[in-house]
């Protein structure tokens, strides 16, 4: 799905599955079980080593969220179990949001494409959210940007403060075939990407090793951004604002995203 933070699905995966799900406006997914349970195998069959790797980046990425966590494209959950209680995830995957509920984590099934990127599932008596992280999924999309801003207006209908976005270096997006668009934080930075979201770009950072080019050689290496709400930004008790048809509803493809490499 559009995953947890240091989350994206192995090219492995996909050149096993071969497919390519296709998200269309006001439509649910050609296929969104194509992925089946083999990428659910995939994430939970690791090696001791790289599981421990893997929670060294969770543990740093959660740190950087407050309060009940949407974590979008959650995958088989390493992230969500970290975040703080009230979290909810949302992913694609219908083999993962089985596994993932069947070990007690609220996870949700979703199409996001299908539902305009409102999030609306999230729409439950008296859950509030205080941050989103979009982990690994940006560049599994051909229009990135302006999905993040629908995911942003959305987000700050829920009462949402704080944004974390996390995005492959250049060799971690050469590696997975998966991978449609380069997101850099070029992008990132775009005014259009905030443009009515009631966000601020706060801040951003490279991970390991706050340095750019590090990610140019070190597959594993991440940007991470985060956005916070404007003071002036529309009161949280007010309903997510949906994007106007066109905005970011044209047909929007999608390969297996949720989950970083390692």
């Amino acid at each position: 799905m559009p995953a947890a933070m240091v989350t994206g699905r192995p090219a492995t995966l996909q050149q096993a599955t071969a497919a390519t799900i296709t998200l269309a406006p006001n439509a649910m997914t050609t296929n969104p079980d194509a992925y089946d349970g083999r990428y659910t195998r995939y994430q939970f069959d690791r090696s001791g080593l790289r599981k421990w790797v893997r929670g060294f980046y969770l543990r740093s990425a959660a740190a950087l969220v407050q309060g009940p966590t949407i974590d979008f494209g959650c995958g088989i959950g390493e992230l969500l179990r970290t975040l703080p209680g009230g979290s909810t995830g949302l992913e694609l995957n219908a083999a993962t949001v089985e596994h993932c509920v069947a070990q007690g984590l609220d996870v949700l099934h979703y199409d996001a494409a299908g539902d305009d990127w409102t999030m609306s599932p999230l729409r439950r008596p008296g859950r509030r959210y205080g941050s989103i992280v979009i982990s690994h999924v940006l560049e599994h999309l051909d229009r990135p940007a302006e999905c993040l801003n629908s995911l942003l207006r959305a987000a700050r209908g829920f009462g949402v403060e704080r944004a974390l976005v996390i995005v492959p270096g250049r060799r971690g997006y050469a590696s997975d075939a998966t991978h449609l668009t380069f997101v850099d934080l070029a992008m990132l930075s775009q005014p259009s990407v905030l443009a009515g979201t009631g966000f601020t770009l706060s801040g951003s950072h490279y991970f390991p090793g706050n340095v750019r080019a590090f990610g140019d050689v070190f597959p594993h290496h991440e940007l991470r951004v985060l956005y916070t709400a404007s003071p002036e930004s529309h009161p949280p008790h007010q309903r997510p604002h949906r994007r106007p048809v066109g905005a970011a509803t044209a047909a929007t493809r999608v390969r297996g995203t949720s989950g970083s490499q390692l």
